[in-house]
């Protein structure tokens, strides 16, 4: 726990867009060398401690972005939200990687995977520093926090 704080409070408000990133780093390496063990564990490693980073600052977003009273329907309402595209991924990412790739297997659900979260990390990315920039050019993300 102490360790995802560091690392939220040194990456600022850019952690979800940066463990998205690690998602899709990971992602790719898994794709990419899918015979070597130390690059599966590699890729490996970078999804789940993404997915540790992404996952509480996830909730600490929803929780700040909301008023004290409707902190607990944010934080199920993304949660609620998790699960359902837990349920709907698979579908969606298979389709997809059809309709790309011609095949929907792993590697091209992986590669669809991949290429979807950099472009979500890219957007958010772009549309926190606008907001950040529009709210007040001085702004640092680093006050998300304390």
């Amino acid at each position: 726990g102490w360790r995802v704080g560091g690392v939220c409070r040194s990456a600022g408000g850019l952690v979800i867009p940066l463990a998205v990133v690690g998602l899709s780093v990971g992602a790719l390496v898994l794709v990419l060398f899918p015979a070597g063990r130390p690059m599966l564990v590699l890729g490996a490693a970078l999804c789940g401690i993404s997915q540790g980073l992404f996952i509480p600052a996830a909730m600490n977003e929803a929780s700040r972005s909301v008023s004290p009273a409707a902190t607990t329907m944010a934080v199920a309402s993304l949660n609620v939200a998790t699960c359902l595209g837990q349920l709907l991924s698979p579908v969606v990412l298979g389709a997809v990687s059809l309709w790309v790739f011609g095949a929907s297997g792993t590697a091209q659900t992986y590669l669809t995977a991949a290429a979807g979260m950099l472009a979500a990390a890219l957007l958010a990315f772009f549309g926190r520093r606008k907001q950040a920039d529009a709210a007040d050019p001085s702004h640092t993300d680093k006050e998300a926090y304390p």
